[in-house]
């Protein structure tokens, strides 16, 4: 059905430049690369975000003013003249059917008179309106009537675009490319298609892009998004069964320092804690990795049971790190853990690119280096940037890894070669989250990980008071700031853009803060944090909001985990409507984490009448679980969890929350690992999982 472009695509391959497809010429390359299309290949993945459904066409005299439609009929006069008033072209033409005629109108293309002689057939599909004296179609898109259309008279594909591209120009490219469809692999085994009854990945490609009827489209879609899901459910299993092939050191729960070390908390363990810690403590004995996931909400204290953990670890002898996704979370880690461990033989160290200590005094990259490999250091916070083939430890026992659950096979042989151990044995492995992940997500995301979940929180956390208020209120809001201020409490200003933006129009936190300092606040002292500032100014940011020195800290969401400032009691959220559910909640979690009372304010943009049912819910519940299903029931799972922090892919047609075919794919994938499991009967799937991997495990 493409043989129409065969002659002009024989030359072409699935590697050639998008600048050598007919049509293409340089000022339209330069636009396709910023949409990422280098390559024929790029351009046939490069997917429709919904379809126009312009398959049914209408006769002329059925069409109604203010609706969509599609007419098929001949071209009867049409000329194009210029309005001097509005220095725009006008291309006006009379199209007729058997059953009458309608005007039609273009703006600004003049060629159509000439494209589009007296008595050619055309399709035109857009939205009819009341004009004088009749009916007319305004800038319709328009396709001479052939066998196989493109553009009209079927469903329409409808790309991400960027300005200067239209969608005609997209089609036309894609359409252009289409036969070479036929040379993309099939990484897909014939048994796991015929079993799951999966049309071919040309098949689906094709219909994918120009589907020839809604069922079609469903089976192109549903091939897609197995695909998709496949490979990260394969991924999964194939980590679960990598660990089960390895040892890990068996280290012994020790009662009495044990006791000893929880006695001397400031605080009672709750009940939750109790039980997680003795969970993780069992599969720490164990000869085989523990591979576990703790998952609490806001203030749960996840932290003080990854200490009791690293406890019994170091005095047995093994050395623990703690790797975190920001260098604000490692620091505050770092913090938290020197105060648990102080007057202890635990030495605790941070290791970021900015910052290299051992407790609390700064010492060289170099001397860290050979404290850690020397065994002198207990336990080590700090990013990513640990994985390192230099960074060799004397003994490592147990990485937990915070906000960033996805930890695969490549990142754990890094590990190993630094963890001194013997050549088979892996540390032990605790993923750390803060977003409490519903369950059904959970058992999806993280086959390959034990689920511990910490539900309750401590005693004497006070009372947050979340309310949603807007611009008018805003001097109210700023009376509470300047009284929680005078009390000598603290507060929080969050914005959801570092700079402003014309284009959005929302409060942003470097325009915020100055006007803070300059107007209601000048009398108090204004900090800014966000993402882009050095790293010494971070750190510097934070001890002075932490130590007092700073009454009002304007930030991105950039302190949605790792501050911890019992001080603060008031929390300002700029254009709340723009947050998730589980964002607002993690944000508002910053506050109250001491006995004083605190105050939320959810500042949105205007009215946003539709924004307030949903943020009704953070007002109304501080149960993160609850609101994190709403969040996925609202947003996704991309949105809820960030690509980033979970690892989890950017799925283009692949929904988490489709439960039957989740469901089936990791039965298909199970039996195929089950009879394969090093791949060595499909060898294009080994490589479409490297290929996975590699893109899909943070670094």
């Amino acid at each position: 059905m493409f043989d129409f472009c065969y002659t002009a695509c024989m030359a072409l391959t699935l590697h050639s430049p998008v600048s050598a497809v007919s049509g293409v010429g340089p000022t339209f390359t330069k636009q396709l690369k910023t949409l990422g299309i280098l390559s024929v290949r790029d351009a046939l993945w490069y997917l429709p975000f919904r379809y126009d459904d312009f398959s049914h066409h209408v006769p002329i005299d059925r069409v109604e003013a203010d609706s969509v439609v599609t007419i098929h009929g001949q071209v009867e006069l049409i000329r194009s003249r210029r309005s001097f008033r509005k220095r725009l072209s006008i291309t006006e033409a009379l199209v007729s059917d058997d059953t009458g005629s309608i005007r039609v109108v273009w703006f600004n293309q003049p060629y159509l008179a000439t494209s589009l002689p007296p008595g050619t057939r055309v399709a035109l599909s857009g939205r009819a309106e009341a004009g004088l004296p009749a009916l007319q179609m305004s800038n319709p898109t328009y396709e001479k009537i052939h066998a196989e259309m493109t553009h009209t008279g079927r469903l329409v594909p409808v790309y991400p675009a960027t300005a200067g591209v239209s969608q005609r120009q997209l089609r036309s490219l894609i359409h252009e490319c289409l036969p070479l469809a036929k040379g993309v692999e099939d990484f897909l085994p014939v048994s796991v298609r015929s079993a799951s009854h999966l049309e071919t990945l040309a098949t689906a490609l094709r219909d994918i892009h120009f589907p020839p009827s809604p069922a079609r489209l469903d089976a192109a879609e549903r091939r897609l998004a197995f695909d998709e899901l496949f490979l990260f459910v394969l991924n999964a299993l194939r980590t679960k069964a990598f660990l089960a092939t390895n040892p890990a050191p068996a280290i012994p729960f020790l009662e009495k320092p044990t006791q000893d070390f929880v006695g001397r908390l400031p605080f009672t363990l709750t009940a939750g804690q109790k039980k997680a810690a003795w969970t993780i403590l069992r599969d720490l004995a164990k000869p085989s990795p523990m591979n576990r996931l703790l998952q609490g909400d806001v203030g749960s204290g996840k932290t003080v049971v990854t200490a009791i953990a690293m406890l019994n670890a170091g005095l047995s002898g093994y050395q623990s790190v703690l790797l975190a996704p920001t260098s604000i979370l490692a620091e505050q880690h770092y913090r938290t853990l020197q105060t648990m461990f102080h007057d202890t033989d635990i030495h605790v160290a941070l290791w970021t690119s900015a910052r290299q200590d051992i407790n609390g005094e700064p010492v060289s990259r170099a001397m860290l280096t050979k404290e850690v490999a020397q065994g002198k250091v207990t336990i080590v916070v700090g990013t990513h940037a640990l994985l390192q083939p230099d960074v060799q430890f004397h003994r490592l026992g147990l990485a937990v890894v915070d906000e960033q659950h996805r930890f695969g096979v490549e990142q754990r042989q890094q590990l190993r070669q630094q963890a001194s151990l013997t050549s088979h044995a892996l540390p032990h492995f605790l993923s750390l989250s803060a977003t409490p992940i519903p369950r059904s997500l959970a058992l999806t995301l993280y086959g390959d990980l034990d689920v511990t979940t910490l539900r309750e929180l401590p005693a004497g956390r006070a009372a947050i008071v979340t309310k949603i208020v807007n611009e008018s209120q805003r001097d109210s809001v700023v009376t509470i700031m300047h009284r929680a201020i005078d009390a000598g409490h603290q507060v929080f200003v969050i914005c959801p853009l570092i700079t402003e933006s014309d284009n959005l129009g929302v409060q942003a936190a470097t325009e915020t803060a100055v006007r803070l300092a300059d107007g209601p606040f000048s009398d108090a002292t204004v900090g800014l944090l966000h993402g882009q500032l050095p790293a010494k100014t971070k750190t510097q940011t934070l001890e002075d909001f932490a130590s007092g020195k700073i009454h009002i800290l304007v930030a991105t969401p950039v302190v949605e985990v790792g501050i911890d400032v019992p001080n603060a009691t008031v929390m300002v959220i700029e254009a709340a409507e723009r947050f998730g559910l589980a964002e607002l909640h993690q944000l508002r979690g910053r506050i109250g984490r001491g006995r004083l009372p605190g105050a939320c304010f959810l500042m949105v943009s205007g009215d946003t009448p539709k924004d307030k049912p949903r943020l009704q819910a953070v007002v109304k519940s501080h149960d993160g679980f609850a609101l994190a299903e709403e969040d996925l029931k609202l947003r996704g799972p991309g949105a809820l969890l960030g690509i980033r922090q979970s690892g989890l892919p950017d799925f283009r047609l692949a929904q988490l929350t489709d439960a039957k075919l989740v469901q089936a794919v990791r039965g298909v994938a199970a039996e195929f690992l089950n009879n394969d499991p090093l791949l060595e009967g499909a060898p294009a799937l080994a490589e479409a999982l490297r290929a996975f991997e590699k893109t899909h495990h943070p670094e």
